[in-house]
């Protein structure tokens, strides 16, 4: 029962960030332009491990030519295609900050779907939970003979 708040709290939290990486995608799937990029390089990312121990990820760095001609370079998430080119996907006000690699509507949309529906169900687990509580606390003690 103590629980409910906590899980309440990240549901909250869980909802907030689905929500803003929805809006964040939706307005670049709507409004961004797609070019294509090269995979020029890999960045070296150590992450620990539940283990204790570390593990090697490996971002690409894309170079890509903007619609003003200037030439970008970014890192992106370690999900990219194989091969040298990439398709980019960018905001033409700031593409430094919002260039991605364009994986398709399904694969881009992966992460914030799966961010509102873990929401969701932990919502449902809170009220489920404070539901539970209040029926047990309404209901009347035993009585001892």
């Amino acid at each position: 029962m103590k629980s409910s708040p906590f899980i309440g709290l990240i549901a909250i939290l869980l909802l907030i960030f689905g929500i803003w990486q929805s809006m964040k995608l939706a307005t670049l799937e709507a409004t961004g332009i797609r070019t294509e990029g090269r995979i020029v390089n890999f960045k070296e990312r150590l992450t620990s491990t539940s283990g204790g121990g570390l593990s090697t990820h490996y971002d690409p760095i894309v170079k890509f030519r903007a619609q003003d001609n200037r030439e970008i370079e970014c890192e992106d998430l370690p999900m990219y295609l194989l091969g040298p080119k990439v398709t980019v996907l960018y905001a033409a006000a700031e593409p430094r900050g919002t260039a991605m690699i364009d994986l398709g509507l399904v694969v881009n949309w992966a992460i914030p779907a799966l961010t509102l529906l873990a929401g969701l169900f932990a919502t449902g687990m809170t009220v489920l939970r404070m539901r539970g509580g209040s029926e047990d606390s309404a209901a009347e003690p035993a009585a001892l003979d």
